[in-house]
């Protein structure tokens, strides 16, 4: 029902351009093959839209609007620079074969969630919209959206169809190391960083989890979805893949438009390179100032790193094998919002969990994102597909699905935590 949706619309449009609505307001609208008159009218509607809610809220923009056919999601990127998008409602066929357009059905923080990182996608590869626009002047800048927000758009709709509470949570999967390991990446990064100055933060991933990162949080999780993320033809062959590491470079320069090391922006605009490495199911990333990446210590870099990453890979491939699928008996999902950290047993079952389980899934994301507490315990029965309990303990969030179907509160009680005592034994939630 949800793979309806790839026909969604996308514009950024400048609201400093002229007061008609015009096409000149327009920097990037999506689909392309939209007539000019469509367009006008989509950005009319926004506009007015934006305005007219600032009557009744000045200081808080408008975020998402509500249709009976469409649900928006609104972000402002820049003073008076706004990112939409709208999405068609899910329809089902009534009792005698009208349509019935589903409102509920999707959610107003996921679609925001999602809007936001394809905008950081592009700003971490493009520095914010004032900035491309000073550095490559509006043609240029309609041109980089023009390249970059397909594929992000591509993101979006496989993403919306799938309604996956994964992608809500957007986390990110770490990989245990013991002792001896996890001295040997920090004895890699210390003799870099030593050896080149240039270099500040670094990250390492291996099998497509995260290893070790000095990166802000926001900016090695939207590079860590973009190592995932590379394209349809990629992201289809990841799974089976003996080099992810190697796939990870090329998925971001990809995203990036570089056959070598990416121009990347930090979070102060800075303008930096991205300087990749890949061996086997290593990703080693380094970040060096812009005005310092000269070709000789790229060169010198190149060699150093390819050696001291080489050795790694090849304590990593000895200790750890490519990540199989688990046969648990348990269905979970693990969040921990302060470092990001996401482990569940849903990503080897997504054929197992239906979509009513997934809104629900969803909706309780939501209750516990809108309502601030410390603590709080959602228990849900469902019709067919048993209990589905949600938790949360400070910044950690736990689904647990029960498929006990017979099952009262106290023995719900009792298997979760027997769940807990498995799976997560020294965690507190």
């Amino acid at each position: 029902m949800l793979r309806s949706l790839v026909g969604s619309e996308m514009c950024i449009r400048d609201r400093y351009k002229g007061d008609d609505c015009n096409l000149e307001k327009l920097l990037f609208f999506y689909p392309e093959d939209c007539d000019d008159n469509q367009k006008k009218d989509r950005v009319g509607c926004c506009e007015a839209l934006v305005n007219f809610t600032k009557v009744f809220s000045p200081d808080k923009p408008c975020s998402a609007v509500h249709l009976e056919k469409q649900r928006h999601a609104y972000l402002e990127c820049a003073p008076g620079v706004w990112c939409v998008l709208e999405v068609n409602n899910p329809v089902d066929a009534g009792a005698e074969g009208e349509a019935m357009y589903q409102e509920e059905e999707l959610d107003d923080l996921w679609l925001q969630s999602l809007l936001k990182q394809s905008y950081d996608f592009f700003r971490l590869f493009h520095g914010n919209l004032s900035q491309c626009w000073e550095r490559m002047g509006e043609d240029g800048l309609r041109s980089a959206l023009a390249n970059f927000m397909p594929r992000c758009i591509g993101i979006l709709a496989d993403q919306i169809s799938q309604y996956n509470v994964l992608n809500s949570l957007d986390g990110i999967t770490y990989l245990p190391v013991d002792k001896q390991v996890f001295l040997s990446i920090q004895y890699v990064v210390n003799i870099i960083e030593s050896s080149f100055e240039e270099v500040k933060p670094c990250a390492f991933i291996y099998d497509d989890q995260l290893v070790w990162s000095g990166f802000e949080q926001d900016m090695i999780r939207n590079l860590y979805h973009m190592c995932l993320h590379g394209g349809p033809s990629i992201d289809s062959s990841r799974h089976k893949s003996a080099q992810k590491g190697v796939d990870a470079a090329s998925s971001l320069r990809t995203w990036s438009g570089c056959q070598e090391h990416p121009t990347m922006y930090d979070d102060d605009g800075n303008e930096c390179i991205l300087f990749l490495c890949g061996i086997g199911q290593v990703l080693a990333m380094f970040q060096l100032p812009r005005a310092q990446a000269t070709d000789a210590l790229l060169l010198s870099l190149n060699e150093y790193v390819m050696t001291e990453v080489g050795n790694l890979a090849k304590i990593m491939a000895k200790n750890y094998g490519p990540a199989a699928g688990s046969d648990e008996p348990w269905k979970y999902i693990y969040f921990n919002q302060m470092n990001l950290a996401l482990k569940t047993s849903l990503a080897q079952k997504a054929g197992a969990v239906t979509p009513a389980v997934m809104r629900t899934l969803n909706e309780m994301l939501a209750h516990f994102e809108r309502n601030q507490l410390d603590n709080a315990e959602i228990c849900v029965r469902q019709q067919k597909d048993g209990w589905i309990v949600g938790r949360k303990s400070n910044e950690r969030l736990l689904f647990a699905l029960l498929e006990s179907k017979s099952s009262t509160l106290a023995e719900i009680s009792e298997d979760l935590d027997q769940l807990l005592f498995k799976c997560f034994n020294n965690i507190f939630i």
